[in-house]
């Protein structure tokens, strides 16, 4: 089971960080968020958004061949 502090073992983006890195728009990475699809921790007014929850979205949103099956 993973706990709270694994969430965070790769580290952690916050919102504009994440949108530049992952190229996900913010209207798109907040629907998300306030959607349960992406967890994320708050401070105050700041969101750090864990990157294997951000690499797991992007992951399970794949479209196309994976890389071993194209030719």
């Amino acid at each position: 089971m993973e706990t709270p502090q694994d969430m965070f073992r790769d580290g952690a983006k916050t919102i504009k960080q994440a949108v530049e890195k992952y190229g996900i728009g913010r209207t798109t990475l907040y629907a998300m968020m306030n959607s349960g699809v992406i967890r994320f921790s708050q401070m105050g007014k700041r969101r750090l958004i864990p990157d294997a929850d951000l690499c797991r979205v992007l992951a399970e949103n794949l479209v196309g061949p994976v890389a071993s099956e194209a030719k």
